[in-house]
Parts: C-alpha cells; structure tokens; sequence
C-alpha cells in the first residue's frame, strides 16, 4: 500500500527536468493510435491558418501591380517612372519594416506562449516606437529621392518623376509600418484571418 502511496505521490509532485516525457506502455500504445487523427488535425490546422495568410499577401501585394497597370495606361516614361519608385520603394523601405516586424514574429509568441499578455503588447509598443524612427531616416532618403535616383538613373526626367512617386508615398509609410507590426501581433495570439478582411 505504501508503495501505491508513493506511486500517487510521484505523480502529484510537478514536473522536473528528470521526469519522462512519456508516462507507462499505456498511454505510449495511445499515442500511437492517435497519430492517424493527429496528422489530419495538423493539416486543417496548416490549411486554416495558412489560406487567410494567402489572402492578406495577395491584398497586401496586389496593389504593385494595380499601380503598374494604371501607370502603363498613361505613358511609357509613367510606367518606368513608377516601376523605379516601386522597386525603391520595396526595398528600401517596405523590406526594412517588414524586417523589423518579423522580430515580432519570435518575441511576441513567446510571450504569449508564456500567458504573459501584457508582454505582447510591449513588443508591439516598442516596435512601432522604433519603427517611426526609422521611418523618419527612410522618409528622409525618399524626399531626397530625386538627387540620389538620378546618380543611378540615366534618363534625368525619370529619376525626378520617380522621385515624386516616392515622396508622395511617405504618407503611407507610417501605416504600412503599422499594419507589419499589428499583423504580427494578431497572428502570435492565434488571429490569421483579421488582416485579411
């Protein structure tokens, strides 16, 4: 009896760092016969959070090419224009802040992870804290967009009419930083399908 006693007793104290991941034969020999359900469970899982990611990256990138065709409707010297900005756009900029973001893609799950909710909403914080400076030295170089793109740009005329795009696009800019960091927040708590509506 006392051994039983001992048994509940192993039982009750909580886990260490030497307590098996895996208890007796019994469970082992479960968790075998459920691996059939788990695998189709964590493939609705992959497909439920993964088709409103799809939706949101087409929503989010759909609007290059919206910008493409319409600058290719106006003139040959629009579409180069706006292809140019677009591009310096996306990469000096948009990948900074979609860079930055993806830090909140590791703290904010831990946190989260950890039930400290209060957390979460720090690291967002402190992103966008951090974001809005930098978003002042990436609005700097795009005002000055016009002189640093004609070093590049052979066609003077195209570097000043990219140049314009990109300055009209730093209004923008805080809200593309915002909507990088928020998603992240809402997608650490689980929420995937908020960003797509």
């Amino acid at each position: 009896m006392s051994c039983n006693g001992e048994q509940v007793a192993e039982h009750q104290l909580p886990p260490s760092e030497s307590t098996p991941l895996l208890a007796g034969d019994s469970s082992s020999q479960a968790l075998v016969s459920s691996v059939q359900d788990d695998w189709w469970s964590e493939l609705w899982l992959l497909m439920r959070y993964s088709l409103p990611l799809i939706a949101t990256y087409l929503l989010q990138y759909g609007w290059c090419v919206i910008i493409t065709f319409l600058a290719g409707h106006l003139s040959a010297d629009d579409l180069a224009a706006a292809s140019i900005g677009m591009t310096t756009m996306n990469i000096f900029g948009f990948a900074v802040f979609e860079g930055m973001a993806t830090a909140l893609d590791t703290l904010c799950a831990q946190v989260y992870g950890s039930g400290n909710l209060t957390g979460v909403g720090l690291h967002v914080q402190r992103m966008l804290i951090l974001m809005a400076f930098t978003a002042l030295g990436i609005g700097a170089v795009w005002t000055a967009s016009p002189w640093i793109l004609a070093l590049f740009v052979k066609q003077h005329h195209l570097a000043v009419m990219a140049g314009s795009f990109l300055r009209i696009s730093i209004i923008g800019m805080p809200g593309y930083a915002s909507f990088e960091a928020l998603k992240r927040f809402l997608q650490a708590q689980g929420n995937f399908k908020a960003a797509s509506k």
